[in-house]
């Protein structure tokens, strides 16, 4: 991953906001997150792929920022995409619930199943097990 990114951020390669999602999936996946969070900077500030302008990339965005728990930053884009009038879905929902879980915030994550809830977003198994995963570090 670190010579791709070098490759990318000499600028002569700008990619899509679709292929920047395939590689913060890579790099969130195989727990490269400081090469993720790189990569999201150079998004931010050269390519100016971000914010998100999918609920795929929020998504994604707030995986990798709850994964490096930075809760902070995954609550922001949370909000940053609804204002920008992005609806989230299951797995946004799941994503910032598993990052409050990661940050040791039972009390966040029982809210965000509420609020899934109260905009007919259905929990699935997902939903559930970050829920006790959250409860069970508190």
């Amino acid at each position: 991953p670190e010579a791709a990114f070098r490759v990318v951020g000499d600028g002569k390669f700008v990619p899509s906001e679709e292929e920047l999602n395939e590689a913060l999936t890579m790099l969130s996946r195989s727990r490269k997150l400081k090469t993720a969070l790189r990569l999201i900077e150079e998004a931010k500030t050269e390519w100016k792929l971000l914010p998100p302008t999918s609920v795929k990339t929020a998504s994604i965005l707030i995986d990798i920022y709850g994964k490096a728990k930075m809760l902070a930053e995954a609550i922001f884009t949370f909000e940053q995409m609804q204002a920008d009038g992005i609806s989230p879905n299951v797995v946004t929902f799941n994503s910032l619930l598993s990052a409050a879980a990661r940050t040791d915030n039972p009390a966040l994550a029982f809210n965000i199943v509420e609020t899934m809830k109260e905009r007919g977003v259905h929990p699935d198994r997902f939903t559930y097990g970050s829920l006790i995963d959250g409860c069970s570090k508190a």
